[in-house]
């Protein structure tokens, strides 16, 4: 019997510092990183935020995180960081990006079919 499962993962990128990804089981919150000096020097990485069961907590945590490792002093600086992360939300889920998720999701489920029955095929050869 094959064992051997490939995951596929649906990206939305929200924004140049985050963006999200999906796996069978958690929405991933990801922060770019780009290297600054040494062998990594100008070469761009995810580093992992946090793992999370549903979209709205991935975006919250954003949203969170990207108030507390500012700088940010006063109300009023708080308050434009709160609507520039709300907006760029808002645009990570425009209909061009609405489209092409959708797009990837069936193209998953279309992959997911092929595995299905191939996994059958070597069962059925077994």
């Amino acid at each position: 019997m094959m064992n051997t499962r490939e995951v596929k993962t649906l990206e939305l990128q929200i924004n140049n510092d985050y963006r999200i990804r999906t796996d069978e089981l958690n929405v991933i919150l990801e922060k770019r990183r780009v290297g600054k000096k040494g062998a990594t020097e100008g070469i761009e990485t995810w580093d992992i935020v946090g793992y999370y069961p549903e979209m709205r907590w991935a975006y919250n945590a954003m949203l969170k995180r990207s108030i507390h490792v500012s700088d940010l002093e006063g109300v009023q600086a708080i308050v434009t960081a709160i609507e520039r992360v709300e907006m760029d939300i808002k645009e990570s889920l425009s209909e061009s990006n609405i489209r092409r998720l959708d797009k990837q999701m069936r193209k998953l489920a279309m992959e997911n079919e092929l595995l299905k029955k191939k996994l059958n095929k070597v069962e059925v050869q077994e």
